[in-house]
């Protein structure tokens, strides 16, 4: 028998598994470990945000904590499947800190606000024109339209630039879901007699500053990256 024809043993390379969106989609603990300082900030803000609310007994915030940890969890169940970018997830997470220290956090003595509580929220930015509200909502909501378009998108072309349908397609999901948003704090006006949320000219600021949100990010995602 020649030495060509013996038979040698295959070597096989150990490889180290790929992290994929199948593979997150089955572990848990992948999409833990791929974010750990999220976690932990998010953790952080929610955990002053609850020894706030248990101190003040303010039923109004903790609906929207039992509403943020619902939506949360939502956005951690996406996340398994689509996997947003690292920027987006940080973004949701610093929108959900901005919109429990408007509410929480009083502002200066002096300073500009409209309505009976003296927070963040009420806080006037430029006097009649532009509040701490509006700068939360459109960068919020322009984060959650930016979050829809990668989620519509196959993950192969999902960090490309969209089309125009696309972009219009993904700025509708994002004021879409700033009427919900609107919806739960209507519902938190039935559920505490004494809130923050406004009336009419509130929710109609709170509309447009959704629609300027998600339509700028959607000129930077087309336009500038």
């Amino acid at each position: 028998m020649s030495r060509s024809s013996k038979s040698r043993p295959n070597k096989q390379r150990t490889q180290k598994p790929r992290l994929t969106a199948r593979s997150t989609s089955r572990n848990p603990r992948a999409i833990q470990n791929r974010q750990p300082r999220l976690i932990a900030f998010s953790a952080f803000y929610l955990g002053v945000a609850l020894l706030a609310v248990i101190q003040t007994r303010n039923t109004e915030f903790a609906f929207y904590l039992v509403s943020l940890a619902v939506i949360i969890a939502a956005v951690l169940w996406l996340d398994r499947r689509i996997q947003f970018s690292p920027a987006v997830m940080w973004c949701l997470s610093i929108w959900a800190a901005l919109h429990l220290a408007g509410g929480l956090m009083p502002l200066p003595p002096g300073w500009p606000y409209d309505g009976d509580h003296a927070v963040w929220y009420s806080g006037w930015i430029i006097p009649g024109i532009l509040k701490y509200d509006h700068l939360v909502h459109a960068f919020g909501f322009g984060t959650a339209a930016v979050a829809a378009l990668q989620g519509m998108r196959p993950s192969s072309v999902r960090y490309t630039r969209p089309s125009l349908g696309q972009a219009i397609s993904a700025s509708l999901v994002g004021c879409g879901l700033g009427s919900v948003n609107e919806i739960l704090e209507f519902i938190a006006t039935r559920i505490s007699p004494e809130t923050n949320v406004g009336g009419y000219e509130n929710t109609a600021f709170d509309l447009v500053s959704n629609l300027v949100g998600t339509v700028l990010a959607m000129a930077v995602v087309k336009f500038v990256r």
